[in-house]
């Protein structure tokens, strides 16, 4: 990265291009410990890394908060996305408030999300799945972006 008025020489960019690959790298040649390894296996063991299905096991995962389950979670199922689908049909895709199309919508909860998720207790992807209220399509309506930034002014979770 250059500061203003500064220009690189070709000779100071193949330097930098050279500092990190192959042999000039420090990292060439070094390897994790067999002890290193298994530990790194053994904290990825039954987890799975993809959006669309159960990658935590219960209520913990191994970035979560405190062992609080966090609604991203939820967020991700393809249920939600069919769920937020459906209520950009329901409102042909139109903000609710204003009336602008072709801009970036949102789907916001006429109740809220993480009230529903403390209210009955889910704690896990299955919890989640079973609660009828949070799929329900009567708690949903489309928003652009500006009137759903005026539906949190002065809330904070």
């Amino acid at each position: 990265m250059t500061s203003k008025g500064y220009k690189a020489t070709k000779e100071q960019k193949e330097k930098r291009s050279l500092r990190m690959t192959g042999k000039n790298n420090p990292f060439y040649g070094k390897h994790h410990t067999k002890e290193a390894i298994e530990n790194i296996s053994s904290k990825q063991k039954g987890q799975r890394h993809s959006i669309n299905t159960e990658f935590i096991k219960g209520s913990i995962a191994w970035n979560n908060n405190g062992g609080k389950f966090e609604d991203r979670y939820i967020r991700r199922m393809k249920e939600y996305i069919q769920w937020r689908s459906d209520i950009f049909e329901r409102d042909n895709w139109t903000c609710q408030t204003c009336g602008k199309r072709g801009c970036y919508l949102e789907v916001h909860h006429i109740k809220q999300f993480i009230t529903i998720i403390k209210e009955y207790n889910i704690e896990s992807l299955e919890d989640a799945r079973n609660c009828e209220e949070i799929w329900q399509i009567e708690n949903g309506v489309t928003l652009c972006l500006d009137c759903h930034n005026l539906t949190k002014r002065g809330r904070r979770n």
